[in-house]
């Protein structure tokens, strides 16, 4: 329930996933990013089980699999893949949350979410009563 989420995929499993993204400045990148979540993930004090860059193709970026605790103290694993939107020179954050027995699982949900992606670009949003771009 993040109000800075770009969108939300829910999978038939139950398994959601969140989408983010992060403008870089022109002096940015993914490298210092990644440094940065690596820290902010210590921080809050989960462990770091994978840092690599295993991203499906055709996608460059980065992921992180952490074990943490939610807000009753059970064990969840959180799935954090990172895609390089060069273009736009943006971040793009796919992350899913579950209970740490089915952190394998979902880490093969997002990865198979990220190679059947596919980015399209943002467009405004519709507002009601409003006549269109097209009937102006």
């Amino acid at each position: 329930d993040d109000a800075s989420a770009r969108s939300q995929w829910r999978h038939p499993s139950g398994l959601r996933v969140t989408l983010f993204a992060y403008p870089q400045g022109v002096l940015e990148n993914s490298g210092e990013f990644r440094n940065g979540y690596r820290e902010a993930l210590r921080q809050q004090g989960v462990r770091i089980v994978k840092d690599d860059a295993e991203v499906p193709a055709p996608f460059k970026g980065f992921r992180f699999v952490s074990l943490g605790q939610d807000e009753n103290g059970q064990p969840v694993s959180m799935i954090h893949y990172f895609v390089e939107d060069r273009e736009k020179h943006d971040l793009h954050q796919a992350v899913a949350a579950v209970r740490q027995e089915d952190g394998d699982f979902a880490e093969e949900l997002v990865g198979d979410l990220l190679t059947r992606a596919r980015f399209i670009d943002a467009i405004p949003p519709e507002r009601p009563g409003a006549p269109s771009p097209l009937e102006r």
